[in-house]
């Protein structure tokens, strides 16, 4: 091991000719509600645009094998969205228990990852899971896969917008602050990746959800009007490299400055 690594960037640009970063036999929790239209609306960032639900999809997950990474255990919240007419899934929150993973998700694709502290265990037909930050709890969840969900619109919006598929892009914004702390290095660009996933088990599970007040992940901010249900999953699955969609022009880039904070804790008394 040498803090000089000549290999690093010829080893990573193999990853990525080769499709991207191959998670095994990841385990996943899916869990939604709908939210309100104002919060929804407002988390919104140009020239992300709203669909016809204001849909909150979550998930926690389990990585035991990750290729170039040690395993490790994942949050996320999102809202679903659409850029041009194609819906994803824009990232408002991630946590990780792996710093380099965290790393690797903001610098290379843009993701608003932070190191957490995760549960995630799978006991017959439940499954528990928790993420907190700073000795805080951020959420909680409770999965029972019975089959059914909390409500049928549930599995009727994952067919409308075909939520389980591959062709599903996660949105995430790049950008990185100037030296100053001022302002921003470069204009943010909105980035597109895609998890193209090969399944081997999938549940349907009705979920009990709680969403703490939190001072910097304030997932209770996108509170819950509806819950919706959840969904297990269990596949082999690779990120793809990311593609830049759009630049965020110099007459947009003040009303977009409020998003860029959320990848950081300014610490409040």
């Amino acid at each position: 091991m040498s803090y000089l690594d000549e290999d690093i960037l010829e080893d990573l640009k193999k990853q990525m000719d080769s499709g991207g970063t191959t998670y095994t036999d990841a385990e996943f929790l899916h869990f939604a509600w709908l939210t309100s239209e104002e919060v929804y609306n407002r988390l919104l960032p140009y020239p992300l645009k709203p669909i016809d639900e204001p849909i909150a999809w979550a998930f926690v997950a389990n990585y035991p094998e990750v290729e170039g990474l040690f395993p490790y255990k994942e949050y996320g919240l999102s809202l679903v969205c659409q850029y041009k007419g194609k819906v994803g899934r824009y990232w408002l929150s991630m946590g990780l228990t792996d710093d380099v993973a965290v790393y690797f998700g903001r610098e290379i694709y843009g993701f608003p990852k932070k190191y957490a502290e995760i549960q995630f265990k799978k006991k017959a037909e439940t499954i528990e899971g928790s993420g907190s930050r700073r000795e805080m709890q951020i959420f909680s969840v409770k999965a029972d896969l019975t089959g059914n969900v909390n409500d049928s619109l549930f599995t009727k919006l994952i067919d409308k917008y075909n939520l389980n598929s591959n062709d599903v892009p996660n949105y995430n914004f790049k950008e990185l602050l100037s030296t100053s702390g001022k302002s921003l290095a470069y204009f943010p660009r909105l980035t597109a990746c895609w998890s193209k996933t090969e399944l081997h088990e999938t549940k349907l599970g009705e979920v009990k959800i709680e969403l703490p007040t939190h001072q910097y992940d304030p997932w209770n901010e996108v509170k819950i009007v509806k819950l919706l249900g959840g969904q297990y999953v269990k596949v082999n699955t690779v990120l793809t490299a990311a593609k830049n969609l759009k630049k965020i022009g110099l007459f947009r880039v003040l009303k977009y400055m409020p998003h860029a904070f959320k990848k950081y804790d300014m610490r409040k008394e």
